[in-house]
């Protein structure tokens, strides 16, 4: 079974959570969009987490989001159960992340 998500996240100054993969399914991240709020440009980091690993990896660091712009990656990040995306803004309320997903039920996990 798979269904498809799409959420939405105001960033804050610290770290927060975007996406979980939730129990006994694997994410596929099909895309990810950074749009600046307010008409000031901000700067974003983005990192995954891979829950086997313990690690975090960058998936952008300190980029600048132009006033009224937006980023958006469109190449596919794959999520096991338990791997998250955070993110955070040079500013709260400054920048809006929305992620799209497919999520495939994984039984045997």
């Amino acid at each position: 079974m798979t269904k498809n998500r799409s959420l939405s996240v105001k960033l804050t100054a610290s770290n927060q959570d975007i996406y979980v993969a939730p129990p006994k399914f694997d994410g596929e991240v099909v895309s990810v969009i950074v749009t600046s709020l307010n008409g000031n440009a901000a700067t974003v980091s983005l990192d995954w987490y891979s829950h086997i690993e313990d690690e975090w990896y960058p998936i952008m660091d300190s980029v600048n989001v132009i006033a009224n712009g937006f980023i958006q990656i469109t190449d596919a990040i794959l999520l096991e159960r338990g791997d998250k995306i955070r993110g955070l803004a040079s500013a709260t309320d400054s920048v809006q992340v929305t992620v799209s997903v497919k999520e495939e039920f994984k039984q045997n996990i």
